[in-house]
């Protein structure tokens, strides 16, 4: 039973720790999307699971104060 919940444990562990250069590597290439297109699209940081997430969000779903207006289908 040891052996069992330590390999897995072990491997959440792998998997949250892959995340990290996986969270910067998409945050670099928003940054640099949103650079290209700064007149239409705004560089927006959230907080997501693995610390903080950038993403280049077009103007058009932004408000006047920058908050997000559109939340998708679901809402």
């Amino acid at each position: 039973m040891f052996k069992y919940s330590s390999a897995i444990l072990f491997g959440v562990t792998l998997g949250f720790i892959s995340l990290i250069p996986l969270q910067a590597l998409t945050n670099s290439q928003a940054k640099a999307q949103c650079s290209d297109s700064s007149d239409t699209h705004t560089l927006v940081t959230v907080r997501a699971f693995a610390g903080t997430a950038n993403h280049c969000v077009d103007n058009r779903y932004l408000g006047n104060d920058r908050i997000a207006t559109h939340y998708g289908p679901a809402f």
